[in-house]
C-alpha cells in the first residue's frame, strides 16, 4: 500500500512540475489563460497533495520555513490592517507566503518518499525538459514575427521577452534559474571522484542555452558560478604564491579593460546615476532602475517598518505599478511590509538553502545567486523558480544510487 501511495505522490509532483515547466507557455501563449490565474490553479493543486500527505500520514511535518511563513503572514495582516488596504489585497497577497511554503513542504514530503530514482520518471522528465528549451527558445527567437500573429495572451509581448522557452510567458529569468539549478546540482554532487566525471555535454548545452536567451542576469550568474568553481579547482592544485600570481594578473586585467571605452562608459554610468538624486529625477520620470528605486526608497522616503501594505507598490486592482514598473521581492517586500518584511523574506531564503543540507560553500554561493534573483524579481511569487529547487533533490537522489 505505501509502494501504491508514493507512486501516487511521485506522479502528482511530476503533474506539477509538467504544468509549470513544460506546458504554462504553450497555454498561456495559444488558449490566453492569465499568469496569474495558472499559478493559483498550480498552487492549489500543490496545496491539496500536501493537504492528502498530512491527512495520509496523521502528521504535519516541522521545519523553519513554516514557522517563517506564519510570521510572514502575520506580517501581511498587521501591515493590510494598519495601512487599511482591502481584505482581497490582503487575501491575495498571502500567495507571497504559501508559495514558498507549499513549494518546500512538496519538496520536503517527496524527501521522505521511498522513490528508485534510476527508474524515477520525474529524474528523465527534468532531463527531457532541459533538452528541448534550446530549440524552442531559437524558434522563439527567430520565428517572433511569425509567432506573434498566434498569440491569444492577455498581455502584450516584446520581441526582447520572446524566449521563455516551455515556461510561463515572459518568464525568461524562470527559466533561465531552472537552467542554472540544473547546472550547479552536478557541481554540487559530482565534484569528488567517486561519483563519476561532470555529465560535461549537460553542462555545456545548458550552458548554450543561457547565452542564447535574453536573461542577462543568469549569464552574468553562470559566469561568476564558473568562476568561483574555477578558483575553487586552482586553489587546490597551485600552491598559495601562485595563486596570488592570478590575483595580480586578474586586476591587471580588470584596470586594462576599465581603458576600454564601452566597459568605461558603463561604470560611469552606474559611479553617476545610481545616486539618490539621479534616482529621484529617475523614479519621477518613471524610468527608474532596480538601484535607483532602491536608493529612492531608502533616500527621499521616510523609513518604513511595516510599509504601506499590500499590493501598495503594486496596484493589482488597476494593474498599475507605484512610480515605475521595475521591481524585486526585495524592493516590493520593503515597500509594502517595510524592513520587518525584509527581515522575514531573508531568513526564509537563507532558511530555504540551508533546507538541502549543502556544504558551507556550496549554501553560500547557492544562497548568493537566489540573492541575485530575489533584488531582480519576485522569486517568492514563481512557482517556477522555487520548484527548480525540486531538482537539487532529485538529481542528489539519483546521483548517489
Amino acid at each position: 500500500m505505501r509502494i501504491a501511495v508514493n507512486k501516487i505522490f511521485e506522479v502528482c509532483v511530476s503533474l506539477c512540475v509538467a504544468l509549470m515547466f513544460l506546458f504554462a507557455g504553450p497555454i498561456q501563449f495559444f488558449i490566453g489563460i492569465p499568469s496569474t490565474l495558472y499559478s493559483l490553479v498550480v498552487l492549489g493543486i500543490m496545496v491539496m497533495i500536501v493537504a492528502f500527505n498530512i491527512i495520509w500520514t496523521r502528521r504535519v511535518i516541522l521545519f523553519p520555513i513554516l514557522f517563517l511563513s506564519l510570521i510572514y503572514i502575520l506580517l501581511i495582516f498587521l501591515s493590510g490592517i494598519y495601512n487599511s488596504t482591502e481584505i482581497f489585497k490582503i487575501l491575495l497577497y498571502l500567495n507571497f507566503a504559501l508559495t514558498p511554503l507549499v513549494t518546500v513542504y512538496l519538496i520536503k514530503i517527496f524527501e521522505r518518499q521511498k522513490v528508485d530514482y534510476k527508474k524515477s520518471f520525474l529524474a528523465k522528465m527534468l532531463r527531457f525538459i532541459v533538452i528541448i528549451q534550446l530549440p524552442i527558445v531559437l524558434i522563439q527567437k527567430y520565428g517572433y514575427l511569425f509567432l506573434i500573429k498566434f498569440s491569444n495572451a492577455n498581455q502584450s509581448i516584446a520581441q526582447v521577452d520572446f524566449s521563455f522557452g516551455t515556461f510561463p510567458l515572459k518568464a525568461d529569468h524562470a527559466l533561465g534559474f531552472f537552467l542554472l539549478i540544473y547546472i550547479l546540482s552536478f557541481f554540487f554532487y559530482k565534484r569528488n571522484k567517486q561519483q563519476g566525471n561532470l555529465p560535461w555535454f549537460l553542462i555545456s548545452y545548458c550552458t548554450i542555452t543561457i547565452f542564447v536567451m535574453e536573461s542577462n542576469l543568469t549569464k552574468v550568474i553562470l559566469l561568476f558560478c564558473y568562476l568561483f568553481f574555477l578558483m575553487q579547482w586552482l586553489y587546490k592544485r597551485i600552491s598559495i604564491f601562485g595563486f596570488i600570481a592570478i590575483l595580480i594578473i586578474g586586476l591587471v586585467v580588470f584596470n586594462s579593460a576599465v581603458r576600454i571605452p564601452a566597459v568605461n562608459s558603463e561604470l560611469y554610468h552606474i559611479k553617476n546615476e545610481f545616486t539618490p538624486q539621479k534616482s529621484l529625477e529617475a523614479v519621477n520620470g518613471g524610468y527608474a532602475k532596480r538601484p535607483q528605486v532602491l536608493l529612492y526608497l531608502l533616500s527621499n522616503e521616510p523609513f518604513k517598518i511595516i510599509g504601506h501594505g499590500p499590493y501598495n507598490y503594486y496596484n493589482i486592482m488597476k494593474g498599475e505599478f507605484k512610480k515605475t514598473t521595475h521591481f524585486s521581492q526585495i524592493i516590493w517586500t520593503y515597500n509594502d511590509l517595510g524592513v520587518f518584511g525584509v527581515i522575514i523574506i531573508i531568513l526564509i531564503s537563507i532558511s530555504l538553502i540551508r533546507f538541502f543540507s549543502l556544504d558551507t560553500k556550496s549554501s553560500l554561493l547557492l544562497w548568493f545567486v537566489l540573492l541575485l534573483y530575489m533584488f531582480m524579481t519576485n522569486v517568492f511569487s514563481e512557482i517556477t523558480m522555487l520548484l527548480s529547487f525540486l531538482i537539487i533533490n532529485v538529481q542528489k537522489r539519483y546521483l548517489n544510487e
